[in-house]
């Protein structure tokens, strides 16, 4: 199994598979407002692969839903839910750099 399809299946596992998936937004869903399904998969698959870019596929799981100090005590996943998805890159490119606070 590649890794964009593990990603694929961990998004469905940590994010989708709780809720419905209609063509209208569902509260907690990682896509912004008038955004596709597709677009959403896409934009969260690509946080995923930044994030292998930094640990292993079971430490992106434990980083994802884990509080992050660097996040103001919230998880990753938490702000992927509300659509602040710029601050989870700036956070994976800050790691990337070693750049640890």
């Amino acid at each position: 199994m590649s890794i964009p399809a593990i990603a694929r299946g961990l998004v469905r596992m940590m994010a989708f598979a709780p809720l419905r998936l209609g063509s209208r937004p569902t509260k907690g869903m990682l896509r912004g407002p008038g955004e596709s399904l597709a677009v959403a998969v896409d934009r969260t698959v690509q946080i995923f692969d930044m994030a292998l870019s930094v640990y292993t596929l079971a430490g992106v799981r434990v980083w994802l839903t884990g509080k992050n100090k660097s996040l103001g005590g919230e998880s990753p996943l938490d702000l992927m839910k509300r659509g602040e998805f710029d601050r989870v890159r700036a956070e994976l490119d800050g790691l990337a750099e070693g750049v640890f606070v």
